[in-house]
């Protein structure tokens, strides 16, 4: 299987407000359990990941939706730390004008209640999610001299309650976000300016420490 890569939805910050990329919490009732809310936009162009930036196209979840694959959804990207699952319904995800919505609903754990009262302090308000891509479900284009990857379709893993990174220019966080080593082949086939170059050799670096 190839390696998850993993993104952070304020990334895609470029067309989108803060508020509707920061994941929401809604006090639960009795009959109503404890939930997370937030979306994965489409059609916004992301930060610079390395010598290149991605979109989600609105086709990019739809086989998996279609499949009905079990996603998880988790605590920081802990497995130990489970969430909820789209095979039981705790999570959800539907398509949406605007993005992949997503809904959790938080288990009576420890880590769960930890997580709800960061949520509700603002210590934690991001949403990540964990995704790799299918066979022929990316496309590289250029715009502006800037190179491109647009998903067109991906099997999402998981999604994850995490605190939202700045994204410093950092090996950090740079490694952090597990990128195919095989999308930057194709990133060179396509080319790049000598900047895209730079950014691209200082990910190799990265993924190598």
């Amino acid at each position: 299987m190839k390696n998850i890569e993993i993104r952070d939805v304020y990334l895609f910050a470029g067309s989108s407000t803060a508020a509707d990329l920061e994941l929401r919490f809604t006090e639960g009732t009795p009959e109503q359990p404890h939930r997370f809310v937030g979306v994965i936009p489409y059609n916004s162009l992301s930060a610079d990941l390395g010598g290149f930036k991605e979109k989600l196209m609105p086709t990019a979840f739809r086989s998996t939706l279609a499949s009905g694959s079990d996603i998880q959804a988790l605590a920081s990207h802990d497995p130990d730390k489970l969430l909820g699952r789209t095979s039981n319904s705790t999570l959800r995800v539907a398509h949406t004008d605007k993005g992949l919505a997503v809904e959790v609903d938080l288990p009576d754990t420890s880590y769960a209640r930890d997580m709800r009262e960061l949520v509700k302090r603002g210590d934690v308000n991001g949403l990540s999610f964990g995704f790799n891509v299918k066979k022929d479900g990316q496309r590289f284009v250029k715009e502006g001299g800037q190179t491109i990857r647009e998903l067109h379709d991906v099997n999402l893993r998981e999604v994850s309650i995490v605190s939202r990174p700045a994204y410093p220019e950092t090996s950090l966080s740079i490694r952090s976000l597990n990128i195919d080593p095989a999308v930057l082949a194709e990133i060179r086939a396509v080319g790049s300016s000598p900047a895209c170059a730079a950014r691209r050799m200082q990910l190799l670096r990265a993924m190598a420490a």
